[in-house]
């Protein structure tokens, strides 16, 4: 899954867009307010991407580059970062 696709966002989003998206998002699953901590999580790293324009920039390139990793690689490794943090 994507950043773009964390967000639900197009990858020729505008700056805009992108911040509306997360800003809806975060309000949504935050932890706080009953949501999924790791959804939370990963809009956060979402927008540290995108919402940089430099390293949206490396990343767009990164993505080209390399396929996309499953859903499931990605839940996974979002969790091992969970569990390490705490």
């Amino acid at each position: 899954m994507t950043h773009y696709q964390t967000l639900g966002v197009s990858p020729d989003s505008k700056y805009d867009t992108i911040r509306s998206a997360y800003r809806s998002l975060v309000i949504r699953h935050h932890p706080d307010k009953g949501g999924d901590p790791l959804i939370f999580k990963a809009v956060q790293q979402a927008y540290e991407t995108l919402g940089d324009e430099t390293k949206r920039r490396a990343y767009d390139s990164a993505v080209k580059k390399k396929p996309v990793a499953s859903l499931t690689e990605s839940a996974a490794r979002i969790v091992d970062e969970f569990i390490a943090a705490c």
